[in-house]
């Protein structure tokens, strides 16, 4: 996801990690298990 997340940067510029993560959870092509380490990643 890390470098996922380097490349939205590249991409889009500016983005949080948390707005990153987000983004993913609200895509169809999410997979159920990165959508559940994804809720996870966000309530730390």
């Amino acid at each position: 996801m890390i470098n996922h997340y380097k490349a939205w940067v590249n991409a889009y510029g500016r983005i949080s990690w948390e707005e990153f993560l987000t983004k993913l959870l609200g895509m169809q092509e999410t997979g159920r298990w990165i959508k559940e380490v994804i809720k996870v990643e966000l309530k730390k």
